[in-house]
């Protein structure tokens, strides 16, 4: 397996779609434009480097009901896209081209937020499965730094856009859960206890996720606490589903409750409450 980089690369990408879309030049925003502009930038970016066809772009911006002169209209959008990010152009190669049978966003996706955030989350995993939770932690909380809002959600009216705000919200959740396991192997069990509550409350079904929020609860002694994430999930997967709790979910609750030395998922041992 190749060496994963040490140095981060750019300190601000140009192009940031993880919260409010926006291209940044100068420590400020360029004027994409009007709605239908903007969302023919996402539908660019969304497919970065790859040529979408014309007659998908108008599909996508105008469903059934495209303007009469649709070719000409996208080709304005285009040429006020370019205008508008001319100045970020400038500073590093950045384009819209057209191609024969359609148009292609060109920039290097370190250049891009999510991108950059891609890369960090499988570094990240790769480090951990290296058993090296510091490296791992470290390049987590960057990429999870880089998460602004839900990515674009001013666009969910267009289902491929929409499909990708949930693609990114999944990986978001595993950067969380990987980065949560990293600190419980540095035993940074406040840290996670406090970060993944609201997480395992509003995603109950992330089981991972939750078996890592029990684990630095109980370490912390906070063992009520442990299986009521667990009651939670527990009845949220029966009510919603008609399933029970994975193996490994059920195997911390039943360490919890005994009191095993490890109710973990590879950490520390789990201390015993203390005596009353």
């Amino acid at each position: 397996m190749p060496a994963i980089p040490t140095a981060d690369r750019p300190a601000e990408p140009l192009l940031r779609v993880l919260g409010p879309m926006a291209a940044r030049h100068d420590g400020r925003d360029l004027p994409l434009g009007p709605p239908r502009r903007r969302a023919l930038f996402a539908l660019l970016l969304v497919r970065l480097g790859r040529v979408v066809p014309t007659e998908v772009l108008v599909e996508e911006l105008w469903g059934g009901e495209p303007p009469r002169q649709a070719v000409a209209t996208l080709q304005s959008h285009v040429s006020h896209l370019r205008r508008a990010l001319r100045p970020a152009a400038a500073a590093a190669p950045l384009s819209v081209r057209h191609r024969a049978q359609g148009y292609v966003l060109d920039v290097d996706p370190e250049q891009v937020d999510v991108c950059r955030f891609e890369r960090l989350v499988a570094e990240g995993r790769q480090l951990l499965e290296r058993q090296d939770p510091a490296g791992a932690r470290d390049r987590l909380a960057r990429a999870l730094r880089l998460w602004r809002g839900s990515p674009y959600a001013e666009f969910d009216a267009h289902p491929s856009l929409y499909d990708e705000t949930t693609r990114l919200e999944q990986l978001r959740l595993t950067a969380v859960e990987v980065h949560a396991e990293a600190r419980l192997l540095l035993g940074a069990d406040e840290e996670v206890a406090a970060d993944l509550d609201g997480e395992a409350r509003r995603h109950p079904t992330r089981e991972r996720l939750v078996g890592h929020l029990m684990t630095a609860l109980s370490r912390l002694g906070r063992q009520a606490e442990a299986l009521e994430a667990y009651e939670r999930t527990r009845v949220h997967l029966s009510e919603e589903f008609g399933v029970e709790a994975d193996a490994e979910l059920r195997r911390i609750r039943t360490a919890l409750l005994t009191r095993e030395p490890e109710a973990g998922r590879g950490g520390p041992p789990v201390p015993a409450p203390p005596a009353p």
